[in-house]
């Protein structure tokens, strides 16, 4: 992330293992079971792996990140824009980071377009895929 955007700087320590996720409403198993498709498929192609890299600059990748249906139409991501490196606002007025670009290789296997909806908090994350406007949030 430091690489990616100056105002970051990386420790030379991971001083925790936190595990991360994406998050569906209860009811929609379909996109929940569709995206779980498109991230085993990034894990066996070594495209998690590559995008965490790509973001930890050097630190060591969760061994989890070493190890689909296509459809149409749009999937929406609730993200709350102010937890670098997972989602921030990039230079061109649009989003970035870990959540980004993982969500964006989902949706390129399974076919669907990427809308980014920021929710305005990170308390209003769950509510927002709960009773929408987001299919899913990550984190």
């Amino acid at each position: 992330a430091a690489g990616k955007n100056p105002g970051l700087a990386v420790r030379d320590a991971v001083l925790r293992q936190d595990r991360y996720g994406f998050a569906f409403n209860l009811n929609n198993t379909a996109l929940r079971d569709r995206f779980d498709d498109a991230l085993r498929e990034l894990l066996q192609r070594g495209r998690m792996k590559e995008i965490l890299a790509g973001w930890l600059d050097g630190l060591p990748v969760p061994p989890s990140a070493e190890s689909g249906a296509r459809t149409g139409g749009v999937l929406r991501l609730g993200i709350f824009a102010d937890s670098a490196p997972f989602v921030f606002p990039g230079p061109d007025g649009g989003f970035q980071g870990i959540e980004v670009d993982i969500s964006k290789a989902v949706c390129a296997l399974l076919g669907p377009s990427l809308q980014i909806i920021d929710v305005g908090g990170f308390d209003a994350m769950c509510d927002a895929v709960l009773d929408g406007p987001a299919d899913f949030i990550a984190g």
